[in-house]
């Protein structure tokens, strides 16, 4: 399997599962962005980490996918990564603009400046204890942003082929 899998937390009992709806699900109008780089497109899904995950964000390419997990044992969102973009500039603007950054995450200066360009999310209901199943994961779920090492993705290999094959399993018409 030549596509990497992310999976990021977004759970509705915190802030980013407002970030989430924010800036993939309904995606960001790009022209109030001052420094968006790409003004032929009206609206971008996008979504950002910060510098300390900056090994996991350099090893995302074009075409990997990311998962969301929003809270009660599932995984509501799936995304194609189409490009990412260190843009401190960028990323501060969204976050100022259009997100609701709380307190801790003011006062722990989080930035949002790896950023992730995405292709318009797929609504999916994929339970966090099957992944977790086939990805041999202790834990239902995620704490942070991580890329799945590769080793971990040979059971859905084997099942569906392809990350695409699987998450179009779990598509909520």
């Amino acid at each position: 399997m030549n596509q990497n899998l992310f999976l990021a937390p977004a759970s509705t009992t915190g802030s980013a599962y407002s970030h989430l709806e924010k800036s993939v699900i309904n995606g960001i109008e790009t022209h109030s962005l001052e420094h968006f780089p790409n003004k032929n497109k009206d609206n971008i899904s996008v979504w950002g980490i910060s510098s300390g995950l900056k090994n996991t964000w350099d090893r995302a390419k074009s075409g990997d996918w990311i998962l969301f997990y929003t809270g009660n044992n599932e995984y509501r969102y799936a995304a194609q990564i189409q490009d990412k973009e260190e843009n401190s500039q960028l990323g501060s603007e969204i976050r100022d603009i259009h997100l609701e950054v709380t307190e801790r995450e003011e006062k722990e200066e989080q930035e949002w400046n790896l950023l992730f360009y995405l292709e318009i999310p797929l609504s999916i209901e994929l339970p966090a204890e099957t992944l977790s199943e086939w990805l041999n994961y202790e834990r239902a779920y995620r704490s942070r942003f991580q890329r799945v090492p590769k080793k971990r993705l040979q059971t859905i290999e084997g099942k569906y082929g392809t990350l695409e094959e699987m998450i179009m399993d779990f598509i909520v018409e």
